[in-house]
């Protein structure tokens, strides 16, 4: 295998599990640490778009397209996710039978 579609691969399954990691954890962000988290994923999903479209070209392998489709398709789950999600409520402890 070589060595760039290895740091490649790896990258995208980094960004894949940050947007994932997100996604979760997005209901217990803020408003303010939502829009920061989203800002790297959009990033990222540009980017992943520009390979996309440039690994079109003839002669690239597949592997490519499939590798920059998950990583957008992750990334954009993540900053809908993240958009769309609402605050969670904070437990608090039941008021004492009087």
């Amino acid at each position: 295998m070589p060595l760039a579609l290895l740091v490649v691969t790896s990258l995208g399954l980094l960004a894949f599990l940050a947007a994932a990691a997100a996604a979760v954890a997005a209901p217990r962000f803020g408003s303010v640490a939502r829009i920061v988290t989203m800002a790297p994923l959009a990033l990222v999903a540009g980017l992943s778009l520009y390979g996309l479209l440039a690994s079109r070209e003839p002669g690239n392998s597949p592997i490519w397209i499939v590798l920059y489709l998950s990583v957008f398709a992750a990334c954009v789950v993540a900053i809908a996710r993240l958009a769309l999600a609402k605050r969670a409520l904070t437990n608090r402890p039941s008021q004492p039978a009087r």
